[in-house]
């Protein structure tokens, strides 16, 4: 290789690549992976995108049938073995699924596209930030998806590419190649970037979708900010409800936030829908999102910069008037119009041309300078709340820490060989419950545990390890509670490179439910037994091992992390050794080939926003390889044990032995847990909650239980030989249901003279009995007069000892499901607006059907 080549690359796997190529215009480089090649091979150009030449392309010209090719941006310090975007600070885009990462995070409002053989890919930037820069990527001369990239040294901004899997074969054009960069406009309705179900109509100049009854709502963005040139954006209504409901309009970030996420004046999506207002849209009125800059930056400065951070005023209006308006913070790059259509309002027209500059700038003056003062107050109350004073800081002597506006720098020096602990006393609470790390320098032999702890933990521990206390270990990935790793979860290790938190999901004074999130996946959670909720301090604990270790840790007033989406496979908790194979049908892989027992685990806890999942069965079974288990359980073990059979860790239903001829292939399987008026409960504050087992949406049988802290987690164990598992979303909510009110009153009465007679038992110094020895008493069908095969139904699910409705596990291992709860759970991520579909009725017997809206 010439001298010149290789100084302007950094290279590594089994990469073929044209040694003669020149950086000149035009010029293109052939890149080639070898045919059998499965490890990951890496090129990145080692001359960074600027202003001057902010893009580069790829020609793909061929792709094996499992090859994956991922183009983005990455500084000097990512490993030749890792794809761009899942490195801290770096940004990339995969052709096998069309999903876009940056930092590992790969939400945002648009969602992006596969590419492939014959298709033309690029990376442009838009805007050069000192903190969060912007990103378009383009396909075909089209953009498909926007992101933010976080990497402060633009020296360090390297286009890089990975490719994995071959044959494959591309062609680059690196930045000194790219004749001209694209030319994107906010009024080529081209340039924008729509959902794969939304068509637009040139002739008619309309964006539709007709998929109405599949999609609840389908957006798209521009991949233009709004800007000094285009303040402002109209959108033409062009079909309404009977209430005069019409589109949603927005103004969004370029993806979602990282940096200033808890100031109120910032936020990644700014929405208007006049659904919450008393106002009736007529077809062809126009609505509108508008920026106006205040007017002495504009006049003082010369070199004003539209798209740095900073106060703007935001608007809507209504045909020509301003309806609503309020000083928020600009994000950097500035703010991307966004419209949502709706099946009551699948069509609109998008006009850049009618009042791109509104009239009335005096006016909006005006409404700048009454609401900036106000503006400023709340911006100040927030960076005083984000600032974090040394003396809130318990650190061990060893730890060099330097503490700025936004983050707090920590470093462990490779001499000392002991332990060092630095504790925020603080507490996380319900508005501010989550706090994270990311990773920039940690060796193999090294140890990191971040966790919760109280206010006298020792400065020489790690949390997890002593009572009061939950830890994450990142050399082996355990998850520790008490001192134990026990748990439905295993956790995963993390290393540099990687970003990492902690976040409560549900406050108790008996058990806090703690989630643990790795690269804004979740991973495991544990129980955190804390005698004190006002000292549930962020401690983190790191062992050098005679190695340098470097991290910043963000405090749980300067960061946060949005709701899993319970709907979205990609949200769950996937064990190592299981893939999504499908997110659109939601399918899970195995890709072990050892005998181990792996369990998904949904993000939250049921509640009554989200109280049934279900599994489909999609493969044949038999008593060799049983279907999957299904399981409601805690978010680990309760501690002490519960001496009750109204408290257990697992209610689980696995249909092996007499119980197989109840379920075939096809079927859904599922829990719910239905929570009755608080009039029959008593007055502590256990609450009794009735969880029932559904047959294809057909109520089977029904178990009372307390419900435990963060409440009952849905649980999917695959056991061995079983290869992939379907979850089935389309029924979260069950708001109508056959439970009576003499029904419930029935059960849950059952359940309560039960309870008296382990306390008659319990006084008495007697055993309460193990109730699975008299199942009848405890699970039951609903209420009501049963016929003759109901009743041998019930008999062959739970009527003799062959059962597997279980309220425990005997011979499953407790460390290999995944568990989170929360206390209120979302439907939706960040934008998303989803339902239902309706359950379809069971003709020969409605009265025991479940049904949705």
């Amino acid at each position: 290789m010439s001298t010149v080549t290789q100084s302007m690359f950094r290279f590594g796997g089994d990469l073929e690549f044209d040694l003669t190529w020149e950086p000149f215009p035009g010029t293109v480089m052939d890149v080639r992976l070898k045919p059998y090649s499965r490890r990951v091979s890496f090129l990145q150009f080692l001359r960074p995108l600027t202003p001057e030449k902010p893009y580069f392309l790829a020609q793909i010209r061929s792709l094996g049938p499992t090859s994956v090719v991922t183009i983005g941006i990455a500084g000097s310090d990512i490993p030749l073995d890792v794809h761009p975007g899942h490195w801290n600070n770096t940004v990339g885009y995969q052709s096998h699924t069309g999903k876009c990462y940056t930092s590992h995070n790969y939400s945002g409002n648009t969602d992006g596209e596969k590419f492939g053989m014959g298709d033309v890919f690029g990376v442009l930037v838009t805007h050069f930030d000192k903190q969060s820069s912007t990103v378009v990527f383009i396909k075909n001369g089209l953009p498909i998806g926007t992101r933010y990239h976080y990497q402060a040294k633009h020296s360090e901004f390297f286009p890089t590419i990975a490719l994995e899997n071959g044959a494959i074969d591309i062609g680059m054009l690196w930045p000194p190649a790219v004749l001209k960069p694209p030319a994107l406009s906010m009024g080529n309705m081209n340039h924008w970037i729509k959902a794969s179900n939304i068509q637009y109509d040139a002739m008619k100049e309309t964006f539709y979708y007709e998929d109405t009854e599949k999609y609840a709502f389908c957006s798209m963005q521009s991949s233009v900010a709004l800007s000094k040139d285009i303040q402002h954006f109209d959108v033409v209504v062009r079909e309404v409800n009977e209430k005069g409901h019409g589109p949603t309009i927005a103004l969004v970030t370029c993806s979602s936030l990282m940096l200033y996420p808890t100031c109120g004046l910032m936020v990644d999506y700014l929405k208007w829908s006049n659904e919450t207002t008393d106002l009736k849209l007529e077809v062809g009125q126009r609505i509108g999102w508008g920026v106006h800059y205040g007017p002495e930056s504009q006049e003082k400065n010369v070199t004003f910069d539209e798209t740095a951070l900073q106060p703007v005023l935001c608007y809507v209006t209504l045909d020509t008037t301003v309806i609503y308006c309020k000083i928020m913070l600009q994000p950097p790059g500035g703010f991307f119009p966004l419209v949502t259509l709706k099946p009551y309002a699948s069509k609109v027209k998008i006009d850049m041309t009618f009042n791109p500059r509104p009239k009335g700038v005096e006016n909006l003056d005006q409404l700048y300078a009454e609401r900036l003062q106000g503006a400023m107050e709340e911006l100040k109350k927030s960076f005083d709340l984000t600032s974090i004073p040394m003396k809130w800081l318990r650190i061990s002597e060893d730890l060099q820490v330097t503490v700025t506006d936004y983050v707090t720098l920590l470093k462990y020096p490779k001499e000392p060989k002991g332990m060092g602990v630095i504790q925020l006393q603080q507490s996380l609470n319900r508005q501010y419950n989550y706090y994270s790390i990311t990773v920039n320098k940690l060796d193999a032999d090294s140890v990191v545990c971040l966790g919760v702890a109280g206010a006298d933990f020792p400065l020489n521990k790690m949390p997890g390890k002593l009572p009061g206390s939950v830890g994450w270990q990142s050399k082996y990935g355990c998850l520790l509670s008490e001192g134990s790793a026990h748990g439905n979860s295993i956790g995963e290790r993390f290393q540099t490179g990687d970003t990492v938190g902690i976040q409560i999901t549900s406050f108790s004074e008996k058990a806090c439910v703690v989630l643990f999130i790795k690269n804004y996946r979740p991973v495991g959670t544990r129980y955190l037994f804390s005698k004190d909720l006002n000292q549930l301090y962020p401690t983190v604990a790191v062992f050098g091992n005679k190695h340098e270790v470097d991290l910043n840790i963000f405090w749980q007033n300067q960061t946060s992390v949005g709701l899993f989406p319970v709907t979205k496979i990609d949200s769950w908790i996937i064990p190592v050794g299981a893939r999504i194979v499908d997110s659109e049908e939601n399918v899970i892989e195995v890709t072990t080939d050892t005998n181990d027992i792996l369990s998904l685990q949904a993000p939250y806890g049921l509640s009554r926003t989200y109280n049934h999942f279900e599994v489909q069965i999609i493969e044949d079974f038999s008593d060799e390889v049983p279907p999957p288990m299904i399981a409601l359980t805690t978010a680990s073990p309760l501690l002490p044990p519960p001496e009750s059979n109204f408290r257990q860790d697992f209610i689980r239903f696995w249909a092996t032995g007499a119980a197989s001829s109840a379920i075939k292939k096809g079927d859904k399987v599922g829990w719910g847990v239905m929570f009755p008026d608080k009039e029959l409960q008593d007055n502590s504050k256990d609450e009794l909650v009735i969880c029932y087992l559904t047959i294809n949406r057909d109520i089977a049988l029904t178990r009372v239980m307390f419900n435990p802290p963060g409440g009952f987690h849905p649980l999917v164990v695959i056991p061995p030989r079983l290869h992939r598992v379907k979850l089935d979303f389309s029924c979260t909510v069950i708001i109508d249901h056959p439970f009576t009110d003499e029904s419930i009153r029935t059960l849950i009465g059952e359940a309560k003279r039960l309870l008296a007679e382990e306390e008659e038992l319990k006084s008495a110094g007697k055993d309460i009995g193990d109730w699975q020895k008299d199942k009848m008493r405890y699970i039951k069908g609903v209420p009501h007069a049963k016929n003759e095969q109901e009743k041998a139904q019930e008999e062959e699910l739970c009527g003799d000892d062959k059962t597997d409705l279980h309220s425990n596990t005997p011979g499953v291992d407790n460390e290999s499901g995944e568990i989170n709860s929360t206390d209120e759970v979302s439907q939706s991520s960040g934008n998303a607006e989803e339902t239902c579909e309706d359950i379809k009725k069971n003709k020969k017997n409605k009265s025991r059907t479940c049904a949705i809206l």
